[in-house]
């Protein structure tokens, strides 16, 4: 993976598994609009190892496919070696107009997402906006009806309006939950002391019952936020069927999309 090399005159062979992946992505017309699906696929076996699905066909879609493909390989116990060769059609939304069809934009991509590194400026941004937007829509909310009612005359009931606001929207945002870490230090972890990850997201409501029903027992599980953390949302994508389901629990090599609190909060309570 060093330095910029040919895609071996597109001879697409592989003696085994890892040596060579190839990746491309269409799209499907859904009634809702267009949805962009890429993959991931070994040429040895011909076996897709990753995909993901998005409404536009920006970096992070191939990323995350990529991304989920060196994931499902360490968890099989088939880690991706330095002599992975990944190529793609090198379009227009893969590398630099005017550039030769190489795979050193490719090769670079597989060494930063095996270092879970993949960091595109403009998906950071569009990822903190969407953790953190239920929030923000909650206190711009709570300070318009704040204004409209001191332009009526009525300050304290737009102050106990302000206050639900803040409340609600402090519930929608991550620190409504325990600390968040990523997917690859929440499974070290987890192999370490034997308890829970918990793979979650802000705003949803079955997280947020999840969360508050183990009450002061959520602490003792791993919490890994998939908004924040690519590599979560791939892990989770690999568990759940392609689809980001969450709350998605793991214990033990086991995954539970969607489990019982009782069960989970036993499991804590005895860890």
């Amino acid at each position: 993976m060093n330095g910029p090399l040919t895609c071996s005159n597109r001879d697409f062979t592989a003696a085994r598994p890892n040596r060579c992946w190839v990746a491309d992505f269409t799209h499907v017309a859904a009634w809702s609009g267009v949805v962009y699906v890429a993959f991931a696929v070994d040429v040895y076996s011909r076996t897709i190892v990753g995909w993901s699905a998005a409404t536009n066909k920006r970096t992070p879609l191939l990323l995350a496919a990529v991304d989920m493909g060196l994931w499902r390989r360490d968890r099989v116990g088939q880690p991706v070696g330095t002599g992975l060769v990944h190529h793609n059609d090198a379009g227009s939304r893969t590398r630099r107009s005017g550039s030769p069809p190489t795979c050193s934009d490719t090769f670079r991509v597989v060494d930063r997402a095996r270092r879970r590194r993949i960091r595109v400026s403009g998906g950071r941004v569009s990822g903190v906006l969407r953790r953190w937007a239920p929030t923000i829509l909650m206190a711009a909310c709570g300070v318009l009806v704040l204004v409209a009612q001191l332009a009526a005359g009525l300050p304290a009931v737009g102050g106990v309006e302000l206050l639900i606001f803040s409340a609600l929207a402090l519930l929608l945002s991550p620190w409504a939950f325990p600390r968040s870490m990523d997917a690859a230090e929440a499974q070290r972890a987890s192999a370490a002391d034997g308890r829970p990850i918990v793979y979650w997201r802000p705003g949803c409501r079955y997280c947020l019952q999840l969360r508050f029903s183990l009450g002061r027992f959520a602490r003792r599980a791993h919490w890994v936020d998939i908004w924040h953390d690519p590599a979560g949302a791939a892990a989770v994508r690999a568990l759940a069927g392609g689809n980001e389901t969450v709350p998605t629990v793991v214990l033990g090599g086991q995954a539970v999309v969607n489990p019982d609190r009782a069960w989970l909060l036993e499991q804590l309570s005895s860890s």
